[in-house]
């Protein structure tokens, strides 16, 4: 998948909202590079049912992603 500008603003919420966490243990960057692989690798389930989670809204581009069992939360 291609980072666009609207999925990179998403990698960018979901990175603050992961820094947040009062237990985080990586760093920002790392938390980024690893969002941005797994957007760039399609593997990028987790990173999108943990800002469903988060209520952070799902680039179109990701939405197949979504967990259902989430979206009804």
């Amino acid at each position: 998948m291609t980072i666009t500008k609207r999925i990179k603003r998403f990698i960018t919420e979901v990175v603050a909202a992961a820094m947040a966490e009062p237990d985080e243990i990586l760093t920002e960057q790392l938390c980024t590079a690893e969002y941005t692989d797994q957007i760039l690798t399609d593997d990028y389930c987790c990173v999108v049912d943990y800002a469903t989670l988060m209520g952070i809204a799902i680039p179109l581009a990701l939405r197949g992603a979504i967990n259902p069992s989430r979206e009804a939360s």
